[in-house]
């Protein structure tokens, strides 16, 4: 399994499952991986975020942004291992 990806595939990756390979250039609504593990920084960036969502609580906050989050981080890994044979380097 190879692991580096050729320029069409990168095309495809990033135009139909949003991979990201640059730092955002607005980081108003970034935030690290690791910092979501930190209890506090996740329940103030949850709060930060519920508008988009427009949800009634923070737990409906917290599970829709655990799916959008999850899709985002897993599609285009999946889309790569599936369609073009190409895995994470562990």
């Amino acid at each position: 399994m190879s692991l580096s990806l050729s320029a069409e595939e990168t095309s495809v990756l990033l135009r139909e499952y949003r991979l990201s390979i640059e730092p955002a250039v607005d980081a108003t609504y970034s935030l690290y991986a690791k910092n979501l593990l930190d209890n506090e920084q996740a329940l103030d960036y949850l709060q930060k975020i519920a508008h988009f969502f427009q949800s009634p609580s923070i737990l409906v906050t917290a599970s829709l942004f655990a799916k959008r989050y999850s899709v985002l981080t897993i599609a285009s890994a999946f889309y790569a291992m599936s369609r073009y044979d190409k895995g994470l380097h562990c």
